[in-house]
């Protein structure tokens, strides 16, 4: 069970944290409450809904032992976990000497370590512990980010780091999510399609290491770098194979599908566009764009046809002619939403949508999203 309260900061004797690089972003949405006072899900900007986990049966989602193992989970009688398990990813590499391991959660728990009604917490954490050999410099790859720490007493837990951010109490769970709310996102690690399968309705099985994909950054790997970190003139490990835990929302009726395709820009990073809305008339729905850089020119292609027009070494789908084309900037963590009511449109129409972005870091300057569809019911 992943366990955490505080942020732990390494004191200056051990390790000090020299750059924090974690991506540091939103997730897309948040879940109703359940009965429990906890968030229902969360959404990341990939369209992945991963649910709490309060039944004690589900054996591929950790759950806290019950005072009361025979009676239901119940907040108001006390018959509840100190921590209910949204998501969780761990990787662990020898390091020589001990052992290295990053471990990541967004977890609920009580404020006081009490199950007591109105004290209901959500944290998103990363912690990353390393046994080293030597004093130096050691640069840390995760998915989210990288890390660099100055250890100048090595030994057991030489660095020693949590990163946490908090939503606590019923009004910040009924607020939109946050930037704020780091260090996990825009999007959650899930099994590869590598055999074996994830189980049915899980992003993967706890017990059975695997290799991923959903980093933002595409370093889907725990990788450390510094003198001597995997013994005597070994000066970098990593492994590829991380525990998953993470159950998916029953799928919703969607009027959208992905098309696919796009064009990576930056660090071959992929800008993903996901819909949401049934498009019915007078009905809310928006087009969320994540994973693009940061204040640059957005452009967005909409069209009820397609046009497949050659463009900065991709294809741009949508033929606007049929539809507009719009400028928009995308935000400090790189993302834009677009939407409000659906007009009345007649039945059987097909939206199609895909943004452009200015990105210097691609081979012509652009990167492209994917396609998302939209059939009007």
């Amino acid at each position: 069970m992943f366990t955490t309260r505080t942020t732990l900061r390494t004191s200056i004797a051990a390790a000090t944290l020299a750059v924090a690089g974690t991506a540091g972003a939103q997730m897309h949405a948040i879940g109703p409450l359940n009965q429990h006072t906890f968030p229902e899900s969360f959404t990341d900007f990939g369209g992945t809904t991963v649910v709490a986990g309060i039944d004690p049966a589900d054996g591929l989602l950790p759950f806290g032992p019950l005072p009361d193992p025979l009676s239901p989970p119940d907040v108001g009688s006390g018959n509840f976990p100190l921590e209910v398990l949204y998501w969780s990813a761990g990787a662990s590499i020898p390091t020589g000497v001990g052992d290295a391991e990053l471990e990541m959660a967004i977890v609920g728990f009580f404020a006081n370590d009490a199950v007591i009604e109105g004290e209901q917490t959500v944290t998103s954490t990363m912690r990353i512990r390393a046994d080293l050999l030597s004093a130096g410099t050691y640069t840390v790859t995760h998915p989210y980010g990288v890390e660099e720490f100055e250890v100048v007493a090595p030994g057991d837990k030489a660095i020693n780091e949590t990163f946490d951010a908090f939503l606590t109490g019923t009004n910040q769970f009924n607020a939109p999510m946050n930037a704020a709310f780091a260090p996990i996102g825009p999007t959650l690690l899930e099994w590869d399609t590598t055999l074996p399968a994830a189980p049915a309705g899980y992003l993967g099985d706890p017990g059975i290491d695997h290799t991923v994909v959903g980093s933002p950054l595409g370093t889907n790997v725990f990788r450390i770098e510094g003198p001597n970190v995997g013994g005597l003139g070994i000066d970098s490990i990593e492994t590829d194979l991380f525990s998953i835990a993470g159950k998916l929302a029953a799928p919703a009726p969607t009027a959208w599908t992905d098309l696919g395709g796009g064009l990576a820009g930056t660090d071959g990073i992929l800008p993903t566009l996901r819909g949401t809305g049934d498009l019915s008339a007078n009905t809310p729905f928006s087009v969320d764009l994540a994973g693009a850089p940061r204040d640059s020119l957005g452009i967005l292609f909409v069209g009820t046809q397609a046009g497949n027009f050659p463009f900065a070494g991709g294809i741009v789908v949508p033929n606007p002619s049929t539809g507009f084309r719009r400028q928009r900037i995308t935000d400090f963590a790189g993302e834009i939403s677009f939407g409000g009511n659906f007009p009345a449109i007649a039945s059987g129409t097909t939206i199609l949508v895909q943004y452009w972005i200015r990105d210097l870091g691609a081979p012509q300057g652009f990167a492209g999203s994917n396609t998302v569809s939209g059939l009007v019911p």
